[in-house]
């Protein structure tokens, strides 16, 4: 019998070191000397040793040769193994029953003039150029989700999120799958440019998994709000497989996350500094998307808010009114020019470093100021309230 739980945990465990490794994955080390250094961190070496040891076990039930062959014969490298595992990942014929077709229609292509804040969204324009130039070749879809996409993003406090497709073929090649990380690697530069405190890369899917799609990676009713960073944009047919596991898990993570969060500063008189701050301000932000989908319900995030209020006490859902409220207020930092210029070959580097030093001046605190035990209270109030719901 075909063990599809294992098949769902290593497909889970493979996206999750794809997506880190071609964000850059870099440990400590990395980070201050790339490009001399390209080293994952450590926590990626041991995700990696953990999708190995799943793909040995999966070829008890699977066709999954050349994957055990490489892992017993001691292959590290990064690229060899995710092109490999794609590979045979790609080689297995879903039964019918354990998906179904989900349809994202042909996205409309990103285009400036359809916004007032042109300067605001530029450096999307920039990465739909760099795409076009640089990444064309590799992808099959590359698109901007989220706020920027729907047009209701809010200045300053607005990230650029980003969904990208990798094309096959190029997964047959390490080689051109490290050259491809190179080129994401790059374009989180205009990440940056849009919010200097951006906490994460690009969300990263292959081809291979749009036939056994779990919808933990992007629910679809996101995408189909998303524009097209690519120019002649497809429609693409999802067959979706159940993903309650990994769903629960994610609420479980963000979860832990907020408590722990609470209990550094409330309990042990810890604080924040900006960047911690915002990535806070929006793990709260996504907490009722995130709660609807360990419930089996995949909506876009905006959506989320007026379907979960009525769950939540009126204490609980101050969070979230918190949450709205530091959004139309937040003031971001500012570039100090001679960082990121001396580090523009390592863009992420060249930000945390100005994130750290701009983060510790006190005007910016009082600009950001938030009532934290405040809000970490009904946060966690929240948190405790959302657990009691989810089975």
């Amino acid at each position: 019998m075909k063990n599809y739980r294992l098949l769902n945990e290593f497909q889970d465990k493979l996206h999750k070191f794809t997506s880190s490794y071609l964000n850059g994955g870099f440990g400590a080390f990395g980070y201050l000397f790339y490009p001399l250094s390209k080293k994952v961190s450590g926590q990626n070496e041991k995700l990696l040793d953990e999708v190995s040891e799943l793909a040995v076990k999966l070829g008890e039930n699977f066709d999954f040769e050349k994957s055990m062959k490489l892992v017993k014969s001691g292959e590290k490298n990064p690229s060899v193994l995710i092109s490999v595992f794609y590979c045979d990942f790609g080689k297995i014929k879903i039964k019918g029953n354990l998906v179904k077709s989900s349809v994202k229609p042909k996205c409309r292509e990103f285009n400036i003039e359809d916004y007032d804040e042109k300067e605001y969204v530029k450096p999307v324009k920039e990465l739909a150029e760099y795409a076009e130039k640089n990444l064309k070749n590799y992808l099959s879809g590359f698109y901007v989700h989220g706020s920027i996409a729907t047009q209701d993003f809010v200045k300053e406090w607005t990230d650029l999120d980003t969904f990208v497709i990798i094309n096959k073929k190029i997964l047959n090649s390490p080689e051109k799958i490290d050259e491809l990380r190179e080129r994401l690697y790059y374009a989180r530069i205009f990440q940056c440019r849009v919010d200097p405190l951006q906490h994460h890369g690009h969300h990263i899917i292959t081809e291979y998994d749009i036939e056994y799609y779990p919808e933990s990676f992007m629910p679809i009713e996101a995408l189909k709000l998303a524009k097209s960073l690519l120019k002649d944009d497809k429609r693409i047919t999802f067959k979706t497989r159940d993903s309650s596991k990994e769903d629960k898990e994610a609420f479980e993570w963000f979860s832990s996350d907020i408590e722990k969060t609470h209990n550094m500063c409330v309990n042990r008189k810890r604080w924040l500094n900006n960047y911690m701050l915002k990535f806070l301000l929006h793990k709260v932000a996504l907490y009722p998307s995130i709660y609807l989908s360990a419930k089996g319900k995949h909506i876009y995030k905006k959506k989320s808010f007026d379907m979960t209020e009525k769950d939540f006490s009126v204490e609980a859902w101050e969070a979230i009114k918190d949450v709205t409220a530091y959004r139309n207020k937040w003031k971001n930092i500012t570039d100090i020019k001679l960082i990121t210029t001396l580090f523009s070959y390592n863009p992420v580097l060249a930000y945390q470093i100005n994130a750290k030093i701009t983060g510790q001046f006190y005007l910016l605190k009082i600009k950001n100021r938030v009532r934290l035990h405040k809000f970490l209270e009904a946060s966690v109030k929240l948190v405790r309230e959302a657990r009691q719901k989810v089975k």
